[in-house]
């Protein structure tokens, strides 16, 4: 077990042996999270309050495709199974 690990069973077990609500309470208050460092692995944005429906809408980029020109674009698509096997996986 090394430093660390043998620091947080300390602590926990140090924890568990207070039996007065009132410095269990203390003890909660004065414990701060400790904030961790952003993952660069996860994508973020900023957050904007005050913003209005319309002004979101405006902001984003959705072109809706109607039903015509999602068939013109789906003519040439070659099906691997029959449309009846498809249908017969939502079963």
């Amino acid at each position: 077990m090394n430093e660390l690990q043998s620091l947080r069973y300390q602590l926990i077990a140090r924890i568990m042996d207070i039996s007065d609500l009132g410095k269990l309470r203390l003890l909660y208050q004065e414990a701060q999270p400790v904030p961790l460092p952003p993952d660069p692995s996860i994508p973020t944005m900023e957050v904007k309050s005050g913003v209005s429906l319309e002004e979101i809408k405006l902001g984003q980029t959705v072109r809706h495709v109607s039903f015509e020109d999602h068939m013109k674009a789906v003519e040439d698509v070659e099906w691997e199974e029959p449309l009846v096997e498809i249908l017969k996986l939502l079963d």
